[in-house]
């Protein structure tokens, strides 16, 4: 199959960040002015309107400020994930439906929440950091948090939930510090005992990170080569076909990064150039 690739810059920023689409087009992500101030964004049909929760620290109109907000998941519905910095630096993920923000904080987490992805059922997920170097996710349903850590794994992130909460993707770090990337059933991470498969990029002798997946089992992600290049994937059933935008560079992390879909099997994602900006896609 051939991907066209179309470049999403948004104007206010060097770096633009394209993170999920939902099944209309729309797309959210972050924008960045300089290293440390950060807005999200909405894309509706080419228009970008700034997200910022109103907790967060600093104004994206000013180019000192420190980082703001960031989007990461959207569904059918228009409802937003993602997470901001508060007055110490911490993360709290928040949750945006038809723009009064909402605060997102695992109950178990020490050292922050990120948010996600977010099911038409408005459940989320995510994942929390317990102490310095301890990541888990989760799973937050109707309120209620459920710790995601695989068996066998050092760490574990959730990044992608498909529209009807039945799955969940995203990767996990082994004890040789090697992350691969796993699906695995929402009713089997409640049940406390979740079994998951794990999914390697043939090519990704590095490392593979999958971050989406759409109502037809579809995944994206990407996967790092042996020079550590990042290439963007998605798995159709088990066969992985390498996504590479033409205008991304070929050194040590640069490349593509494809981070979801929507069930059209359009996919978004972000490529890193020969310069290191950011620039967000659509294919």
């Amino acid at each position: 199959m051939a991907y066209t690739y179309t470049t999403l810059s948004d104007f206010r920023g060097k770096n633009t960040f394209a993170h999920d689409i939902n099944d209309s087009g729309d797309i959210v992500g972050f924008y960045g002015i300089n290293g440390e101030s950060f807005g999200g964004f909405v894309d509706i049909g080419g228009k970008f309107t700034t997200l910022h929760d109103p907790l967060a620290v600093g104004d994206v109109t000013n180019p000192q400020a420190v980082g703001v907000t960031f989007a990461f998941g959207i569904n059918n519905n228009g409802d937003i994930v993602g997470y901001y910095f508060d007055s110490e630096g911490v993360a709290l993920g928040f949750v945006d439906v038809g723009g009064k923000y909402t605060t997102l904080y695992d109950p178990s987490s020490t050292h922050g929440t990120v948010a996600t992805g977010i099911d038409d059922y408005g459940d989320i997920v995510g994942y929390y950091f317990y102490r310095e170097g301890a990541l888990f996710g989760f799973v937050d349903i109707s309120g209620k948090y459920t710790t995601l850590l695989l068996p066998g794994a050092k760490q574990t992130a959730a990044f992608g939930f498909n529209d009807n909460g039945e799955m969940v993707v995203g990767t996990y770090l082994d004890f040789k510090d090697v992350h691969h990337g796993f699906v695995t059933s929402v009713t089997s991470v409640i049940d406390g005992f979740p079994t998951y498969t794990t999914l390697n990029d043939p090519l990704g002798t590095k490392g593979t990170y999958a971050t989406g997946i759409n109502d037809n089992g579809d995944i994206v992600g990407y996967y790092l080569d042996s020079k550590h290049v990042k290439h963007g994937f998605v798995d159709i059933g088990g066969t992985f076909t390498t996504l590479d935008d033409p205008h991304a560079g070929h050194a040590k992390g640069e490349g593509t990064e494809a981070l979801g879909i929507n069930d059209n099997g359009e996919i978004v994602g972000i490529y890193i150039d020969s310069s290191g900006h950011h620039h967000g896609f659509v294919t």
